[in-house]
């Protein structure tokens, strides 16, 4: 009996589930329009986001997954960006 409610509790589930996103109007990000996207790959990316830093006149939208700076490594390309962001926020 216990076995059938789980069964019955599981089936109910996934019909609701599958239900709910078939009926959601659900937009893939891979349908937004990319005609202003820049592909930057290994040695292109400093330059150019350096750039775009320090050139700034309106506003920085930076998205990231991980900034990791070290006191030790102040010279490196990371910490120059990160100093790129303050200083432009700071209108230097």
């Amino acid at each position: 009996m216990q076995e059938n409610n789980k069964i019955t509790t599981l089936l109910i589930c996934t019909i609701f589930f599958g239900v709910s996103g078939l009926l959601c109007n659900v937009r893939s990000a891979c349908s937004l329009p990319v005609d202003d996207v820049i592909l930057l790959v290994n040695a292109e990316y400093y330059p150019a986001v350096h750039k775009a830093f320090t050139g700034a006149k309106k506003s920085i939208l930076c998205v990231m997954y991980m900034a990791k700076l070290d006191k030790g490594h102040s010279g490196g390309d990371e910490y120059q960006l990160i100093l790129d962001l303050i200083n432009t926020h700071k209108g230097e």
